[in-house]
């Protein structure tokens, strides 16, 4: 399970998750049009705004409790769960599917690419969700469209 180990807690923003859901700390998630809180994923395409500082059950989450997304940050990641591509320290790092961590930049069309910050070890990532620019894959070529 990914730990948050520091918290730039002057940008944060709270969100109240869907019933049936929860948030795990450290996780990317994003904010859909009704304002509800879901998991960031690069396939479907749904922009991370910041990563939850800390666990928010279903029960707490369905009444209300809202989930603190932070914007930057570090986080110490599981290789096994949180992770997908080989990591060097100093490699930008992107959004994934299911509110992962990838340091594999996408390629397949339709998904989104947005970095989300820097790997600074084996495990860790310094987060900034902040201002990117998020762009889309687009068919054919590794040119990027907007």
């Amino acid at each position: 399970m990914a730990k948050v180990l520091k918290a730039d807690m002057g940008v944060t923003y709270p969100i109240v998750m869907a019933s049936s859901n929860t948030a795990s700390e450290g996780l990317l998630y994003g904010v859909n049009s009704s304002g509800t809180g879901l998991l960031a994923d690069n396939t479907t395409p749904q922009r991370a705004v910041g990563f939850a500082f800390r666990d928010v059950n279903a029960t707490k989450s369905g009444n209300g409790v809202p989930v603190i997304l932070v914007q930057r940050g570090i986080v110490d990641l599981v290789a096994a769960t949180d992770i997908t591509g080989s990591w060097t320290i100093g490699n930008p790092v992107y959004l994934s599917s299911s509110g992962k961590y990838t340091t594999v930049k996408p390629s397949t069309n339709g998904y989104l690419v947005q970095p989300v910050g820097v790997a600074v070890s084996a495990t860790r990532v310094l987060v900034d969700v902040g201002n990117h620019t998020t762009l889309f894959q687009t068919a054919g070529n590794s040119n990027i469209g907007i």
